[in-house]
């Protein structure tokens, strides 16, 4: 049984990006080989990704620009970064928001999120088994006014974990200068503490002198 997967290599920018699907009967073995291909810096040495895999012996297809589809992989040529995509859970950035869409019971469990990651809306896409994410994904951007042409995948922990940081600092009070009259009454009980440590050493000195 062979294993058909999507793999993103992305050049400077998404402008350059090339999408394929790769087919192989083992789908270790080809996360065996991106991983290898990555450790390497194969890209240094002039070899591009894909005459590597077919080297390797997986087919390789194009995909169209505007067929959007889940990625299981990316490869930023660049940075020589290998990213894997789980499709129970999918993370996207699209027109300064993000969205986060995860398998659930009875659907797709989603949340948009705003550009400073704080949660502006979500709910349960309902649909059966056989429905694919990317079904519920267009449908959802469609609904929300934004282009699914132009959204991009990225890591959903990484999306996860700005999020946790952004709810800890809407969480977190906010410290209050200190007013004039705080400041005043501040020093005053400095003031008066001191006054009375002064006047506690005088009081002992001539009790030490009337003995």
């Amino acid at each position: 049984m062979e294993h058909t997967l999507k793999l993103k290599i992305k050049n400077n920018n998404n402008e350059n990006s090339q999408t394929f699907e790769i087919v192989h009967p083992s789908e270790k073995e080809i996360l065996d080989l991106l991983t290898d291909y990555n450790k390497n810096n194969r890209q240094s040495q002039g070899k591009v990704l894909t005459d590597y895999l077919k080297e390797q012996g997986v087919k390789t297809k194009p995909l169209a620009r505007d067929n959007f589809q889940l990625m299981n992989f990316e490869y930023d040529a660049g940075n020589n970064i290998l990213t894997t995509f789980y499709s129970v859970e999918v993370a996207l950035s699209i027109s300064n928001r993000y969205l986060f869409i995860q398998d659930c019971e009875d659907g797709f469990d989603y949340t948009f999120y705003d550009a400073d990651f704080k949660s502006i809306d979500g709910g349960i896409y309902e649909a059966d088994e056989n429905v694919p994410m990317e079904t519920a994904i267009k449908y959802l951007l469609e609904d929300n006014r934004l282009p699914w042409q132009l959204a991009t995948q990225i890591d959903s922990s990484m999306l996860l974990e700005q999020v946790d940081r952004a709810e800890g600092i809407c969480l977190e009070p906010i410290e209050q200068p200190p007013t004039k009259q705080s400041i005043i009454h501040s020093l005053t009980q400095e003031i008066q503490s001191i006054t009375i440590s002064k006047k506690e050493l005088i009081s002992k000195t001539h009790d030490l002198t009337d003995r």
